[in-house]
């Protein structure tokens, strides 16, 4: 019924819409990439699963985006995910931004839920990081003041001075991030470049990727250092 399917969007906002970009504090804000927030027009979506065809909703949409970002390259997300199910979430056209929505399961949850919630669905246009590679990105678990775990986001063997690099993550999670997260438990996605930390996005604990533990429950172990391969050891 449609009592339930609100029911269900409120319980899904009610956890996740802590971590919507747009609903961090200013002091997260500036930790992270220059974003740009673009309300996601309601006939779009209509025409993509209701009429089920690409019409004057999509294709004006798709030109206020080009518009925005002059050709250049960005990475694009919903305040809520990524469709990264769907593709690698860069592209320089509105069309392909929105035709990679439209293909993305992720993407359809995300939009019945917005549509019974009291939250809306805004399209993020974010710059891209330069020189970013693989081995800079880390997921964090936290827990109160707490940091349970940090985790190499790929398993890589090319991360060096494991010491040198989770110092600098406390350091900068403690400092800058803790004090104004929105919710504990909570997963922390970071990069690490020699010069700075950048905050990447927050998600739902126990709802994110563990990035290479078994589970949870390794997680909550508290082991310290950083992980490679949880399975493998450290």
């Amino acid at each position: 019924t449609l009592e339930q399917k609100r029911e269900r969007s409120i319980r899904w906002q009610n956890r996740v819409s802590p971590m919507f970009i747009n609903n961090w504090p200013e002091e997260l804000k500036i930790l992270s990439v220059p974003t740009i927030f673009i309300d996601f027009p309601e006939d779009v979506v209509r025409e993509w699963w209701e009429i089920e065809s690409l019409g004057d909703a999509h294709y004006g949409f798709a030109k206020k985006i080009d518009d925005i970002i002059k050709g250049e390259n960005k990475f694009f997300r919903l305040n809520s995910r990524s469709p990264k199910d769907a593709c690698n979430c860069i592209s320089n056209s509105g069309d392909d931004i929105l035709k990679c929505m439209a293909g993305s399961e992720r993407m359809i949850d995300d939009f019945v839920n917005f549509k019974h919630s009291d939250e809306k669905p805004l399209l993020c246009i974010r710059d891209l990081i330069d020189g970013l590679s693989p081995e800079q990105e880390f997921r964090c678990f936290i827990d109160a003041d707490n940091i349970m775990a940090v985790a190499a986001y790929f398993n890589t063997e090319n991360v060096v001075n494991d010491e040198v690099i989770r110092s600098r993550i406390d350091d900068f999670l403690k400092k800058k991030v803790i004090p104004f997260i929105p919710t504990t438990p909570i997963v922390v996605d970071l990069v690490v470049q020699e010069d700075k930390i950048i905050l990447l996005e927050m998600n739902p604990y126990g709802l994110s990727d563990p990035v290479g533990a078994n589970n949870y429950e390794d997680i909550e172990k508290n082991i310290p250092g950083i992980a490679r391969n949880f399975r493998n050891g450290f």
